[in-house]
């Protein structure tokens, strides 16, 4: 059995909806355990839609946390 990598998301925008939408459908070795965004409600609304369980509005939380193996940053350019 192979061990599926933790790995969160930070930016739930339009490219970061996008990324989020490909982890869960398309990487089966990959476990999307974390989503964050500033626009909290935004945020939210990704999560419920691919059932993802955990969400908040700072990043630094994802960070600090040793059970997430690699993070996609998805935020906006500037």
């Amino acid at each position: 059995m192979n061990k599926k990598i933790k790995i969160a998301v930070i930016g739930t925008g339009r490219m970061g909806s996008v990324h989020v939408k490909n982890i869960v459908r398309l990487i089966p070795e990959a476990d999307l355990v974390a989503i964050c965004d500033i626009r909290l409600e935004v945020a939210q609304a990704v999560a419920a839609e691919h059932g993802i369980q955990r969400v908040v509005q700072d990043y630094h939380e994802l960070l600090a946390d040793p059970s997430i193996e690699a993070i996609l940053i998805a935020t906006s350019t500037p």
